[in-house]
């Protein structure tokens, strides 16, 4: 009777692949949570299923830019669409962090898409490097 050497490191790769697997899942609902604790809700709960915590957060925040629904009502952005200009740069990153303008694809008209110059280093709302 030969062992099979083969199979025994297949099946204990697949254990590892499924319990690396279930870990990120746990680590992803936990992350889900804090997210929305840290944004101000006043009760988070964790969800008893992966399920609810999608619904939960696609009632908030339709296409997942971190944006509220209400914030991109407020902005005009497409609360379906994370980049509403479809330039390369979400609308969260657009006016939370580049104050950049997300329904613009070019904020300063010079040209070139704001995810190009920010890549590149240029600022996208003039001339000049990017500064943060």
């Amino acid at each position: 009777m030969a062992v099979n050497f083969r199979r025994i490191i297949a099946i204990f790769i697949l254990l590892v692949i499924m319990v690396l697997f279930g870990w990120l899942v746990l680590k992803g609902v936990k992350a889900v949570v804090n997210y929305w604790q840290q944004r101000g809700a006043e009760k988070v709960e964790a969800p008893e299923t992966l399920e609810e915590v999608y619904k939960d957060i696609y009632a908030k925040d339709n296409d997942f830019d971190k944006l509220t629904n209400d914030e991109e009502k407020s902005l005009g952005t497409n609360s379906a669409k994370a980049d509403s200009d479809s330039d390369g740069v979400l609308d969260y990153d657009e006016v939370k962090i580049y104050g950049t303008d997300p329904l613009k694809a070019d904020t300063d008209s010079d040209g070139h898409k704001d995810k190009e110059e920010i890549l590149n280093g240029f600022n996208p709302k003039g001339e000049g490097k990017l500064q943060l």
